[in-house]
Protein backbone atom coordinates (compact mmCIF):
# COMPACT_ATOMS: atom_id res chain seq x y z
CA UNK A 1 0.00 0.00 0.00
CA UNK A 2 2.81 2.42 0.79
CA UNK A 3 4.01 2.38 -2.84
CA UNK A 4 0.51 3.24 -4.04
CA UNK A 5 0.32 6.07 -1.50
CA UNK A 6 3.68 7.48 -2.58
CA UNK A 7 2.45 7.45 -6.16
CA UNK A 8 -0.95 9.10 -5.63
CA UNK A 9 -0.24 11.59 -2.84
CA UNK A 10 1.61 13.98 -5.20
CA UNK A 11 -1.18 13.60 -7.78
CA UNK A 12 -3.79 14.53 -5.21
CA UNK A 13 -1.72 17.50 -4.04
CA UNK A 14 -1.27 18.72 -7.60
CA UNK A 15 -5.01 18.47 -8.25
CA UNK A 16 -6.08 20.26 -5.07
CA UNK A 17 -3.50 23.01 -5.67
CA UNK A 18 -4.89 23.55 -9.16
CA UNK A 19 -8.40 23.80 -7.69
CA UNK A 20 -7.48 26.40 -5.07
CA UNK A 21 -9.46 29.56 -5.80
CA UNK A 22 -7.50 32.43 -7.27
CA UNK A 23 -10.26 34.98 -6.70
CA UNK A 24 -13.09 35.60 -4.28
CA UNK A 25 -15.96 38.03 -4.06
CA UNK A 26 -15.91 40.61 -1.28
CA UNK A 27 -18.89 42.74 -0.36
CA UNK A 28 -18.33 46.51 -0.48
CA UNK A 29 -20.63 49.02 1.11
CA UNK A 30 -20.69 52.80 0.67
CA UNK A 31 -22.83 55.08 2.85
CA UNK A 32 -25.08 57.34 0.77
CA UNK A 33 -27.07 58.89 3.61
CA UNK A 34 -25.81 62.36 2.71
CA UNK A 35 -26.29 62.01 -1.07
CA UNK A 36 -29.30 63.68 -2.65
CA UNK A 37 -31.26 61.39 -5.02
CA UNK A 38 -30.58 63.69 -8.00
CA UNK A 39 -26.81 63.38 -7.32
CA UNK A 40 -26.74 59.59 -6.98
CA UNK A 41 -25.61 58.82 -10.55
CA UNK A 42 -22.67 61.23 -10.41
CA UNK A 43 -21.80 60.01 -6.89
CA UNK A 44 -21.64 56.46 -8.22
CA UNK A 45 -19.44 57.57 -11.14
CA UNK A 46 -17.12 59.58 -8.85
CA UNK A 47 -16.73 56.63 -6.45
CA UNK A 48 -16.39 53.86 -9.07
CA UNK A 49 -19.56 52.17 -7.85
CA UNK A 50 -20.83 49.64 -10.42
CA UNK A 51 -24.31 49.95 -11.90
CA UNK A 52 -25.38 46.63 -10.37
CA UNK A 53 -24.96 47.95 -6.80
CA UNK A 54 -28.12 47.71 -4.75
CA UNK A 55 -29.50 49.59 -1.78
CA UNK A 56 -28.89 48.37 1.72
CA UNK A 57 -29.91 49.97 4.98
CA UNK A 58 -29.86 49.61 8.70
CA UNK A 59 -31.23 51.82 11.46
CA UNK A 60 -28.56 54.50 11.02
CA UNK A 61 -27.75 54.73 7.32
CA UNK A 62 -28.58 53.97 3.72
CA UNK A 63 -25.83 52.37 1.67
CA UNK A 64 -25.03 51.02 -1.74
CA UNK A 65 -23.73 47.47 -1.67
CA UNK A 66 -21.93 45.47 -4.37
CA UNK A 67 -19.55 42.57 -4.77
CA UNK A 68 -15.97 43.10 -5.88
CA UNK A 69 -13.68 40.40 -7.25
CA UNK A 70 -10.33 40.29 -5.42
CA UNK A 71 -7.39 37.90 -5.43
CA UNK A 72 -7.25 35.30 -2.71
CA UNK A 73 -4.30 35.50 -0.37
CA UNK A 74 -1.70 32.76 -0.07
CA UNK A 75 -3.08 31.96 3.40
CA UNK A 76 -6.59 31.52 1.96
CA UNK A 77 -5.28 29.24 -0.79
CA UNK A 78 -3.36 27.20 1.77
CA UNK A 79 -6.43 26.90 4.01
CA UNK A 80 -8.39 25.60 1.02
CA UNK A 81 -5.67 23.05 0.21
CA UNK A 82 -5.55 21.78 3.80
CA UNK A 83 -9.36 21.57 3.98
CA UNK A 84 -9.82 19.76 0.63
CA UNK A 85 -6.73 17.53 0.46
CA UNK A 86 -8.24 14.51 2.22
CA UNK A 87 -11.34 14.56 0.01
CA UNK A 88 -9.37 14.80 -3.24
CA UNK A 89 -6.97 12.10 -2.08
CA UNK A 90 -9.89 9.82 -1.21
CA UNK A 91 -11.02 9.76 -4.85
CA UNK A 92 -7.55 8.77 -6.08
CA UNK A 93 -7.01 6.33 -3.25
CA UNK A 94 -10.28 4.43 -3.51
CA UNK A 95 -9.87 3.86 -7.24
CA UNK A 96 -6.23 2.78 -7.04
CA UNK A 97 -6.59 0.52 -4.01
CA UNK A 98 -9.66 -1.29 -5.30
CA UNK A 99 -7.86 -1.82 -8.63
CA UNK A 100 -4.99 -3.39 -6.68
CA UNK A 101 -6.92 -5.93 -4.62
CA UNK A 102 -8.01 -3.90 -1.59
CA UNK A 103 -11.51 -3.59 -0.23
CA UNK A 104 -13.01 -1.05 2.16
CA UNK A 105 -13.64 -2.14 5.71
CA UNK A 106 -15.69 -0.67 8.49
CA UNK A 107 -14.02 0.64 11.58
CA UNK A 108 -14.68 2.73 14.63
CA UNK A 109 -14.13 6.39 13.78
CA UNK A 110 -12.64 7.10 17.22
CA UNK A 111 -9.49 5.30 16.00
CA UNK A 112 -8.70 8.30 13.81
CA UNK A 113 -8.52 10.79 16.69
CA UNK A 114 -4.91 9.84 17.33
CA UNK A 115 -3.88 10.95 13.84
CA UNK A 116 -3.24 14.46 12.57
CA UNK A 117 -4.75 15.29 9.18
CA UNK A 118 -3.51 13.31 6.20
CA UNK A 119 -2.31 16.62 4.74
CA UNK A 120 -0.14 17.21 7.80
CA UNK A 121 1.27 13.68 7.66
CA UNK A 122 2.02 14.13 3.95
CA UNK A 123 3.79 17.44 4.57
CA UNK A 124 5.90 15.64 7.18
CA UNK A 125 6.55 12.83 4.64
CA UNK A 126 5.27 10.34 7.22
CA UNK A 127 4.22 7.69 4.69
CA UNK A 128 4.25 4.85 7.21
CA UNK A 129 1.73 6.66 9.38
CA UNK A 130 -0.46 7.47 6.38
CA UNK A 131 -0.40 3.80 5.47
CA UNK A 132 -1.35 2.88 9.05
CA UNK A 133 -4.20 5.41 8.87
CA UNK A 134 -5.62 3.87 5.69
CA UNK A 135 -5.07 0.27 6.79
CA UNK A 136 -7.92 0.91 9.24
CA UNK A 137 -10.18 1.53 6.22
CA UNK A 138 -8.86 -0.95 3.68
CA UNK A 139 -7.62 -4.52 3.71
CA UNK A 140 -5.92 -6.61 1.04
CA UNK A 141 -8.16 -9.31 -0.38
CA UNK A 142 -6.50 -12.71 -0.30
CA UNK A 143 -6.70 -14.46 -3.66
Amino acid sequence: MIDILKEILPLAMEKVQSQAPKFKMVGVEKDISDVMPRDLASFMDDNNIPEDAHFSSDDDSVCLYWDKKVSTTDDEKQAYIVRRFDQVLWGFLYKRLTENGYTRTGCCSSIFKKYPSVHEMYMDKDFERIEEFYLHRYKKIDN
